[in-house]
Protein backbone atom coordinates (compact mmCIF):
# COMPACT_ATOMS: atom_id res chain seq x y z
CA UNK A 1 0.00 0.00 0.00
CA UNK A 2 1.21 3.27 -0.81
CA UNK A 3 2.28 6.01 1.71
CA UNK A 4 0.31 8.47 0.42
CA UNK A 5 -2.76 6.04 1.04
CA UNK A 6 -2.23 4.71 4.02
CA UNK A 7 -2.11 8.06 5.55
CA UNK A 8 -5.23 9.17 3.85
CA UNK A 9 -6.38 5.61 5.06
CA UNK A 10 -5.81 6.18 8.62
CA UNK A 11 -7.42 10.23 8.56
CA UNK A 12 -10.66 8.45 6.86
CA UNK A 13 -10.50 5.76 10.14
CA UNK A 14 -10.30 8.49 12.84
CA UNK A 15 -12.81 10.88 10.73
CA UNK A 16 -15.71 8.39 10.42
CA UNK A 17 -14.90 6.90 14.32
CA UNK A 18 -15.30 10.17 15.72
CA UNK A 19 -18.08 11.82 13.97
CA UNK A 20 -18.15 14.61 11.41
CA UNK A 21 -18.88 18.01 11.80
CA UNK A 22 -20.96 20.48 9.33
CA UNK A 23 -18.86 22.34 7.00
CA UNK A 24 -21.55 24.27 5.44
CA UNK A 25 -25.98 23.99 4.91
CA UNK A 26 -27.17 24.78 1.24
CA UNK A 27 -30.86 25.40 0.72
CA UNK A 28 -31.95 26.57 -2.40
CA UNK A 29 -35.09 26.51 -3.95
CA UNK A 30 -34.49 26.95 -7.75
CA UNK A 31 -31.62 26.23 -10.20
CA UNK A 32 -29.88 28.99 -12.06
CA UNK A 33 -30.31 27.61 -15.05
CA UNK A 34 -32.98 25.01 -16.50
CA UNK A 35 -32.87 23.54 -20.11
CA UNK A 36 -34.97 21.11 -21.88
CA UNK A 37 -32.57 18.69 -24.04
CA UNK A 38 -33.71 16.41 -26.46
CA UNK A 39 -32.27 12.84 -26.72
CA UNK A 40 -30.92 11.46 -30.06
CA UNK A 41 -32.02 7.79 -30.82
CA UNK A 42 -28.72 5.55 -31.16
CA UNK A 43 -28.26 2.66 -33.23
CA UNK A 44 -28.14 0.78 -30.18
CA UNK A 45 -31.05 -1.40 -28.56
CA UNK A 46 -31.42 -3.49 -25.53
CA UNK A 47 -34.57 -5.66 -24.80
CA UNK A 48 -34.88 -5.43 -21.26
CA UNK A 49 -36.68 -3.71 -18.74
CA UNK A 50 -33.75 -1.24 -16.85
CA UNK A 51 -30.24 -1.67 -16.28
CA UNK A 52 -27.66 0.32 -14.75
CA UNK A 53 -24.69 1.74 -16.46
CA UNK A 54 -20.86 2.67 -16.09
CA UNK A 55 -18.28 4.18 -18.23
CA UNK A 56 -13.98 3.51 -18.33
CA UNK A 57 -12.35 5.26 -21.08
CA UNK A 58 -13.90 3.80 -24.25
CA UNK A 59 -15.31 0.90 -22.68
CA UNK A 60 -19.17 1.32 -21.66
CA UNK A 61 -20.32 -1.60 -19.05
CA UNK A 62 -23.96 -2.54 -18.93
CA UNK A 63 -25.76 -4.31 -15.96
CA UNK A 64 -28.94 -5.87 -16.86
CA UNK A 65 -30.00 -8.09 -14.02
CA UNK A 66 -32.96 -9.25 -16.20
CA UNK A 67 -30.76 -11.40 -18.67
CA UNK A 68 -31.09 -14.76 -18.89
CA UNK A 69 -27.45 -15.50 -19.58
CA UNK A 70 -25.25 -12.99 -18.34
CA UNK A 71 -25.62 -9.89 -16.13
CA UNK A 72 -23.36 -7.92 -17.58
CA UNK A 73 -21.79 -6.90 -21.05
CA UNK A 74 -18.95 -4.23 -22.01
CA UNK A 75 -19.53 -2.44 -25.66
CA UNK A 76 -17.49 0.05 -27.50
CA UNK A 77 -18.72 3.41 -26.49
CA UNK A 78 -19.08 4.96 -29.81
CA UNK A 79 -19.71 2.24 -32.35
CA UNK A 80 -21.68 0.18 -29.82
CA UNK A 81 -19.48 -2.77 -30.94
CA UNK A 82 -20.12 -5.36 -28.53
CA UNK A 83 -17.23 -7.15 -26.52
CA UNK A 84 -17.77 -9.53 -23.82
CA UNK A 85 -20.41 -10.37 -21.51
CA UNK A 86 -19.61 -11.71 -18.32
CA UNK A 87 -20.88 -12.45 -14.70
CA UNK A 88 -23.24 -15.39 -15.98
CA UNK A 89 -26.23 -16.29 -14.15
CA UNK A 90 -26.41 -19.78 -12.49
CA UNK A 91 -25.63 -22.03 -9.37
CA UNK A 92 -22.08 -23.07 -10.29
CA UNK A 93 -18.92 -21.75 -9.53
CA UNK A 94 -18.40 -18.31 -10.43
CA UNK A 95 -22.04 -18.07 -11.46
CA UNK A 96 -24.71 -15.93 -9.52
CA UNK A 97 -28.60 -16.85 -9.30
CA UNK A 98 -29.38 -12.78 -8.25
CA UNK A 99 -26.70 -9.56 -9.17
CA UNK A 100 -25.98 -7.22 -6.32
CA UNK A 101 -24.99 -3.67 -6.60
CA UNK A 102 -21.45 -2.75 -8.46
CA UNK A 103 -18.57 -0.50 -8.16
CA UNK A 104 -16.09 0.42 -10.57
CA UNK A 105 -12.56 1.27 -9.88
CA UNK A 106 -11.11 3.16 -12.53
CA UNK A 107 -8.17 4.17 -10.69
CA UNK A 108 -6.92 0.50 -10.55
CA UNK A 109 -9.08 -1.25 -13.17
CA UNK A 110 -11.49 -3.52 -11.29
CA UNK A 111 -15.18 -3.81 -11.40
CA UNK A 112 -16.63 -4.97 -8.33
CA UNK A 113 -19.41 -7.35 -8.26
CA UNK A 114 -21.97 -8.33 -5.26
CA UNK A 115 -23.83 -11.68 -5.49
CA UNK A 116 -26.87 -10.59 -3.64
CA UNK A 117 -27.74 -14.14 -2.20
CA UNK A 118 -24.26 -15.11 -0.66
CA UNK A 119 -22.91 -11.26 0.49
CA UNK A 120 -19.99 -12.24 -1.82
CA UNK A 121 -17.79 -9.02 -3.84
CA UNK A 122 -16.02 -10.35 -6.95
CA UNK A 123 -13.34 -8.11 -8.02
CA UNK A 124 -12.55 -8.86 -12.19
CA UNK A 125 -9.76 -7.27 -13.30
CA UNK A 126 -10.57 -5.38 -16.69
CA UNK A 127 -7.35 -5.67 -18.37
CA UNK A 128 -7.48 -9.43 -17.74
CA UNK A 129 -11.17 -9.73 -18.39
CA UNK A 130 -10.73 -8.43 -21.89
CA UNK A 131 -7.73 -10.53 -22.45
CA UNK A 132 -8.35 -13.91 -21.64
CA UNK A 133 -11.88 -15.65 -22.58
CA UNK A 134 -12.49 -17.87 -20.05
CA UNK A 135 -11.24 -15.04 -16.92
CA UNK A 136 -12.63 -15.76 -13.87
CA UNK A 137 -12.65 -12.94 -10.94
CA UNK A 138 -9.60 -13.16 -9.24
CA UNK A 139 -10.58 -11.51 -6.17
CA UNK A 140 -13.17 -12.89 -3.88
CA UNK A 141 -13.99 -11.20 -0.30
CA UNK A 142 -16.85 -12.71 2.06
CA UNK A 143 -18.49 -10.35 3.90
CA UNK A 144 -20.81 -10.76 6.88
CA UNK A 145 -24.56 -12.26 6.93
CA UNK A 146 -25.66 -8.95 8.62
CA UNK A 147 -24.87 -7.31 5.47
CA UNK A 148 -27.61 -9.63 4.22
CA UNK A 149 -29.49 -8.43 1.35
CA UNK A 150 -26.75 -6.03 0.23
CA UNK A 151 -27.88 -2.44 -0.43
CA UNK A 152 -25.01 -0.86 -1.93
CA UNK A 153 -21.94 -0.80 -2.80
CA UNK A 154 -19.37 1.84 -2.68
CA UNK A 155 -15.21 1.47 -2.97
CA UNK A 156 -12.61 3.49 -2.43
CA UNK A 157 -9.17 2.67 -4.29
CA UNK A 158 -9.93 -1.13 -3.67
CA UNK A 159 -9.13 -0.78 -0.45
CA UNK A 160 -12.29 0.02 1.55
CA UNK A 161 -15.74 -0.95 0.41
CA UNK A 162 -19.07 1.31 2.21
CA UNK A 163 -21.89 -0.74 2.69
CA UNK A 164 -25.08 0.17 3.93
CA UNK A 165 -26.63 -1.12 7.24
CA UNK A 166 -30.04 -3.02 5.99
CA UNK A 167 -31.14 -2.57 9.37
CA UNK A 168 -30.33 0.96 9.53
CA UNK A 169 -28.84 0.86 13.23
CA UNK A 170 -25.52 3.19 11.11
CA UNK A 171 -25.54 4.31 7.52
CA UNK A 172 -23.01 2.95 6.31
CA UNK A 173 -19.89 0.14 7.42
CA UNK A 174 -16.54 0.10 5.90
CA UNK A 175 -15.14 -3.22 5.08
CA UNK A 176 -11.39 -3.64 3.72
CA UNK A 177 -10.15 -6.57 1.21
CA UNK A 178 -10.63 -8.85 4.07
CA UNK A 179 -13.90 -8.69 4.56
CA UNK A 180 -13.05 -7.18 8.00
CA UNK A 181 -15.15 -4.43 9.40
CA UNK A 182 -12.77 -1.56 10.19
CA UNK A 183 -15.27 1.41 10.74
CA UNK A 184 -19.05 2.96 10.24
CA UNK A 185 -20.61 6.03 9.25
CA UNK A 186 -23.40 6.78 11.94
CA UNK A 187 -26.97 7.37 10.54
CA UNK A 188 -27.48 10.85 8.94
CA UNK A 189 -30.91 11.74 10.52
CA UNK A 190 -33.69 13.83 8.79
CA UNK A 191 -35.26 16.05 10.70
CA UNK A 192 -38.74 15.07 12.04
CA UNK A 193 -37.64 11.63 11.77
CA UNK A 194 -36.79 10.23 15.34
CA UNK A 195 -33.96 8.82 15.42
CA UNK A 196 -35.28 5.19 16.17
CA UNK A 197 -37.43 5.27 12.93
CA UNK A 198 -35.46 3.39 9.71
CA UNK A 199 -36.72 3.10 6.77
CA UNK A 200 -36.45 2.51 2.75
CA UNK A 201 -37.03 6.36 3.43
CA UNK A 202 -33.56 6.58 5.17
CA UNK A 203 -31.68 4.62 2.52
CA UNK A 204 -29.00 6.54 0.35
CA UNK A 205 -26.99 6.14 -2.69
CA UNK A 206 -23.24 6.54 -2.43
CA UNK A 207 -20.12 7.19 -4.61
CA UNK A 208 -16.70 8.19 -3.74
CA UNK A 209 -14.43 10.35 -5.71
CA UNK A 210 -10.82 8.83 -5.09
CA UNK A 211 -8.93 11.93 -6.89
CA UNK A 212 -11.11 14.44 -4.28
CA UNK A 213 -11.18 12.30 -1.23
CA UNK A 214 -15.21 12.71 -1.26
CA UNK A 215 -18.10 10.90 -0.60
CA UNK A 216 -21.22 11.76 -2.64
CA UNK A 217 -24.35 10.44 -0.67
CA UNK A 218 -27.79 11.21 -2.20
CA UNK A 219 -31.50 10.24 -0.11
CA UNK A 220 -33.77 7.89 -2.36
CA UNK A 221 -36.98 9.21 -1.14
CA UNK A 222 -35.64 13.42 -0.51
CA UNK A 223 -33.82 16.27 -2.65
CA UNK A 224 -31.20 15.75 -0.23
CA UNK A 225 -27.40 15.24 -1.09
CA UNK A 226 -24.22 15.20 1.28
CA UNK A 227 -20.76 15.56 0.25
CA UNK A 228 -18.58 14.24 2.81
CA UNK A 229 -14.57 15.13 2.90
CA UNK A 230 -12.72 12.25 3.63
CA UNK A 231 -9.66 13.62 4.90
CA UNK A 232 -11.55 15.91 7.56
CA UNK A 233 -14.26 15.70 10.40
CA UNK A 234 -16.71 18.07 8.10
CA UNK A 235 -19.26 17.69 5.13
CA UNK A 236 -21.86 19.74 3.36
CA UNK A 237 -25.30 19.17 3.08
CA UNK A 238 -27.53 19.94 0.71
CA UNK A 239 -31.21 20.01 0.13
CA UNK A 240 -33.66 21.68 -2.38
CA UNK A 241 -35.30 22.37 -4.66
CA UNK A 242 -38.46 20.32 -3.63
CA UNK A 243 -37.92 20.12 -0.10
CA UNK A 244 -39.55 17.12 -0.11
CA UNK A 245 -41.40 16.59 3.78
CA UNK A 246 -39.97 13.94 6.07
CA UNK A 247 -43.70 13.65 7.76
CA UNK A 248 -45.82 13.47 4.34
CA UNK A 249 -43.49 11.06 3.37
CA UNK A 250 -43.55 8.97 6.71
CA UNK A 251 -47.52 9.37 6.28
CA UNK A 252 -47.76 8.30 2.80
CA UNK A 253 -48.21 5.01 1.00
CA UNK A 254 -45.27 3.66 -0.53
CA UNK A 255 -47.02 4.10 -4.25
CA UNK A 256 -47.35 7.38 -3.00
CA UNK A 257 -44.47 8.92 -1.87
CA UNK A 258 -42.14 10.76 -3.85
CA UNK A 259 -38.98 9.53 -5.32
CA UNK A 260 -35.97 11.79 -4.67
CA UNK A 261 -32.39 10.65 -6.13
CA UNK A 262 -32.85 7.12 -7.52
CA UNK A 263 -28.90 6.00 -8.49
CA UNK A 264 -25.84 6.34 -7.76
CA UNK A 265 -24.30 10.07 -8.17
CA UNK A 266 -22.65 10.45 -11.45
CA UNK A 267 -19.65 12.69 -11.57
CA UNK A 268 -16.24 14.38 -13.37
CA UNK A 269 -13.62 16.77 -11.61
CA UNK A 270 -15.88 19.86 -12.16
CA UNK A 271 -19.23 18.92 -11.37
CA UNK A 272 -21.86 15.88 -9.93
CA UNK A 273 -24.59 14.62 -11.71
CA UNK A 274 -27.76 13.05 -9.52
CA UNK A 275 -30.45 11.30 -11.63
CA UNK A 276 -33.96 12.53 -9.76
CA UNK A 277 -37.30 12.01 -9.82
CA UNK A 278 -39.46 14.15 -7.69
CA UNK A 279 -42.69 12.30 -8.42
CA UNK A 280 -44.44 9.14 -6.96
CA UNK A 281 -42.12 6.28 -7.98
CA UNK A 282 -44.80 3.55 -8.95
CA UNK A 283 -48.52 4.24 -10.50
CA UNK A 284 -51.05 2.08 -9.27
CA UNK A 285 -53.96 0.55 -11.68
CA UNK A 286 -56.44 -0.29 -9.21
CA UNK A 287 -58.67 -2.19 -11.29
CA UNK A 288 -56.72 -3.91 -12.83
CA UNK A 289 -54.60 -4.67 -9.84
CA UNK A 290 -51.12 -3.76 -12.01
CA UNK A 291 -48.31 -2.06 -10.47
CA UNK A 292 -46.19 0.26 -13.09
CA UNK A 293 -42.60 1.73 -11.97
CA UNK A 294 -42.20 5.10 -12.80
CA UNK A 295 -39.02 6.93 -13.98
CA UNK A 296 -37.80 10.32 -13.67
CA UNK A 297 -36.76 13.00 -16.57
CA UNK A 298 -34.23 15.19 -14.62
CA UNK A 299 -30.60 15.38 -14.13
CA UNK A 300 -29.70 17.95 -11.50
CA UNK A 301 -25.81 18.95 -11.58
CA UNK A 302 -23.85 20.51 -8.87
CA UNK A 303 -20.59 21.76 -8.53
CA UNK A 304 -18.25 20.21 -5.61
CA UNK A 305 -19.16 22.68 -2.75
CA UNK A 306 -22.38 21.81 -3.15
CA UNK A 307 -23.87 24.68 -5.08
CA UNK A 308 -26.47 23.99 -7.69
CA UNK A 309 -25.45 24.45 -11.38
CA UNK A 310 -28.33 23.30 -13.72
CA UNK A 311 -31.38 21.60 -14.04
CA UNK A 312 -31.54 18.71 -17.42
CA UNK A 313 -35.06 18.47 -17.75
CA UNK A 314 -34.87 15.07 -20.51
CA UNK A 315 -37.79 14.02 -22.92
CA UNK A 316 -37.39 10.05 -21.94
CA UNK A 317 -38.05 8.47 -18.28
CA UNK A 318 -34.27 6.89 -17.67
CA UNK A 319 -33.51 3.87 -15.93
CA UNK A 320 -29.81 5.52 -15.41
CA UNK A 321 -27.11 7.13 -17.77
CA UNK A 322 -22.98 7.90 -17.76
CA UNK A 323 -20.98 10.72 -18.50
CA UNK A 324 -19.35 10.89 -21.84
CA UNK A 325 -17.03 13.74 -21.52
CA UNK A 326 -15.19 13.25 -24.26
CA UNK A 327 -17.62 13.40 -26.26
CA UNK A 328 -19.89 15.72 -24.09
CA UNK A 329 -23.18 13.97 -24.06
CA UNK A 330 -25.13 12.13 -21.96
CA UNK A 331 -25.75 8.09 -22.82
CA UNK A 332 -28.98 6.60 -21.07
CA UNK A 333 -31.31 4.15 -21.23
CA UNK A 334 -34.89 5.19 -21.76
CA UNK A 335 -37.24 2.77 -20.81
CA UNK A 336 -40.10 4.63 -22.44
CA UNK A 337 -38.24 4.33 -25.91
CA UNK A 338 -38.37 1.47 -28.08
CA UNK A 339 -35.01 2.75 -29.06
CA UNK A 340 -33.82 2.43 -25.38
CA UNK A 341 -30.64 3.88 -25.97
CA UNK A 342 -30.36 7.14 -26.38
CA UNK A 343 -27.83 10.51 -25.68
CA UNK A 344 -28.21 14.12 -24.84
CA UNK A 345 -26.07 16.95 -25.91
CA UNK A 346 -24.43 18.43 -22.71
CA UNK A 347 -21.50 20.80 -24.30
CA UNK A 348 -23.64 23.97 -22.51
CA UNK A 349 -22.49 22.53 -19.34
CA UNK A 350 -18.83 22.12 -20.34
CA UNK A 351 -19.27 25.79 -21.90
CA UNK A 352 -19.88 27.11 -18.30
CA UNK A 353 -17.24 29.53 -16.12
Amino acid sequence: MHKHFFLLLMALLVLITSGCKKQGNITFKSFPIETELKGEKLDFVINTYSVSLELMDSLLFIRNSYDDNFFISIYHKNTFQHIKSFCRRGKGPYEMEYIGPWSLDKENGILWVTDFRKTNLWGFKIDSLLKFPDYNPTIKISLPKKLYPLMGLANYNSELFAIPDPLGEVQLYFFNKQGEEVSVIEKMDIKDIQDSFFSDLTRTHNRIHPGKDKMVMVYRYFDRMIIRDLKSDQFTEVTGPDHIDPKEQLAAHDHERLKGYTAKPKFDDRFIYLFYNGGPGAHVDFEKGKVSAVYGKKIHVFDWDGNPVMRLILDHQISNFVIDKENQRIIAFAVDAEDSMISYDISNISELN
